[in-house]
């Protein structure tokens, strides 16, 4: 994640342009739970979503409507990017997710390593988000569990889960949950050794697969979305 003097600032209207399905848009909240969320991820960010276009409309047509997929409090939800750049300027910062991935194994039939070259599919991505967004939903339960790992006396006798294996276990997923299943499905783990229940906004941050690339600043001119 950068440094406060090495972000890149750009207007919205500018940088609609430049974001593509499934990159990652995570949020610098100030609010007390936001802060609280922040200390115990050990990073700046609170809160994720998934940008997301409507419809899978170019960019540059009238028509098209720049989404971000998200997993709030009150339920799960497609707002537009705009509304949120314009309510919290130079506050949310976006990555891109890498376009191929190759993971390494060990075939024990030949005694060789083998390679296995995974690409994004951006549409997926979205699509799995999409799934997730229905009124009233949002993992509550998955981020008490994760909170409680967060405690000083529990923290040292209970230890989070490593094994990826860990399937979605049917329950509304919470906000980075949501996203890092969405991309493992869609692409690859992107948090490795981390189930996607216990997956932190600052773990996906702090993900070699996710670059960031700039933060969105209030427009210059009036949105028309």
């Amino acid at each position: 994640m950068p440094a406060d003097n090495e972000r890149i600032y750009i207007p919205y209207n500018e940088a609609r342009s430049f974001i593509l399905d499934g990159d990652v848009l995570l949020y610098r909240g100030r609010s007390l739970w936001s802060r609280l969320i922040r200390i115990a991820g050990r990073s700046r960010y609170s809160h994720v979503g998934l940008a997301g276009w409507t419809n899978g409309d170019a960019p540059d047509s009238a028509y098209s409507r720049l989404m971000t997929y998200e997993m709030l409090w009150h339920g799960a939800a497609g707002t537009k990017l705009s509304a949120h750049a314009e309510k919290w300027p130079r506050m949310v910062d976006v990555y891109r997710v890498a376009d191929t991935h190759t993971t390494f194994s060990w075939d024990a039939l030949v005694q060789a390593q083998q390679g296995e070259t995974s690409v994004l599919d951006r549409r997926l991505s979205v699509a799995l988000m999409k799934d997730f967004c229905r009124p009233g939903e949002y993992g509550k339960f998955h981020l008490w569990l994760v909170a409680l790992l967060h405690l000083p006396v529990i923290r040292f006798f209970a230890r989070p889960p490593t094994d990826d294996q860990i399937e979605h276990d049917g329950k509304p997923p919470f906000c980075s949950e949501a996203v890092g299943y969405a991309l493992r499905k869609s692409f690859t783990d992107v948090v490795p050794n981390t189930p996607d229940r216990f997956t932190e906004p600052g773990d996906l941050a702090r993900s070699p697969l996710l670059n960031y690339m700039f933060t969105l600043d209030a427009p210059e001119e009036e949105s028309s979305e």
